[in-house]
């Protein structure tokens, strides 16, 4: 089967769009969950005056809101996500900052011409684009001759519990296949050797990339699977009402939960995530 890569992106707006609302409901708890990785992000910034940083998929207007309150008043932070409702959702976290901008639009064709950036990075948002080697060669074009492109991506399925566990019940539920790969989905750059010649053929000189594991702590079990069913894709849960139901999804999420599961009912949940840092 061909992969249509217009219907995809119809489908990504459609879908984040739709999710939007459990976004900004469980917005604290996934900031708390991956504050690591954002704090890697930020680490990878030299924080200067003047410096202007574009964040890719910034979704709920994280990590350009951490960004742009390190560099106020005179730095700039844009931020673009292909999604019009989160990126609403994001300019109200966003009210009272005057040096950032958000932007409805689609990674793989926003492109700046007359303006170059000091850093773009972005936060689990590379594996959702279909089109990668070419939005990558626009990164480094848009990039300042010292400029970086720093980017953080969940590792493989099997080391990324935080958010692989819901998906890996309801493809069992539906007996679906691994995706294709040529297809993107949130664990589809999870080969570093793979990035780094993805990088190189992009028009970066030298790339960098590292494990990082981050430990998410989630307050009580039921916490957890709320927000694990409610961030699914519509499609997803469409096709379990079809055979199964939300509670025994529930049922056997928290059997896989067990692992992580502590004496006071709370998790302690160890993924790998994959850091890259880029530059000309």
């Amino acid at each position: 089967m061909n992969f249509n890569k217009k219907e995809y992106k119809l489908s990504q707006e459609k879908s984040w769009d739709s999710l939007s609302e459990y976004w900004i409901k469980w917005d604290n708890l996934f900031e708390t969950c991956i504050y690591e990785v954002t704090e890697w992000i930020l680490k990878s910034i030299c924080f200067k005056p003047d410096i202007t940083v574009l964040d890719v998929a910034t979704g709920m207007g994280r990590p350009a809101l951490s960004i742009a309150e390190k560099i106020s008043p005179s730095g700039q932070v844009t931020g673009v996500d292909i999604s019009r409702n989160m990126i609403e959702a994001a300019k109200i976290k966003c009210m009272g900052l005057q040096n950032i901008e958000l932007i409805q639009a689609d990674a793989e064709e926003f492109f700046f011409t007359n303006t170059k950036f000091d850093y773009i990075v972005s936060r689990f948002g590379l594996s959702f684009l279909p089109n990668i080697h070419n939005t990558l060669s626009n990164f480094a074009q848009m990039l300042k001759p010292a400029g970086c492109f720093c980017a953080t991506l969940w590792h493989s399925a099997t080391e990324s519990p935080f958010i692989s566990l819901a998906f890996d019940v309801t493809n069992n539920i539906l007996k679906l296949p691994p995706p294709p790969p040529v297809s993107p989905n949130p664990f589809s750059l999870s080969d570093p050797i793979f990035l780094k010649q993805l990088a190189k053929e992009s028009g970066f000189n030298y790339t960098e990339v590292i494990d990082l594991s981050i430990n998410s702590k989630i307050e009580t079990l039921e916490l957890f699977m709320n927000y694990s069913w409610d961030i699914l894709p519509p499609f997803l849960k469409k096709e379990v009402s079809k055979v199964s139901s939300k509670s025994d999804v529930l049922k056997h999420l928290e059997k896989k939960l067990s692992a992580f599961r502590q004496s006071d009912n709370s998790l302690s949940i160890e993924s790998k995530v994959i850091c890259i840092r880029c530059s000309l």
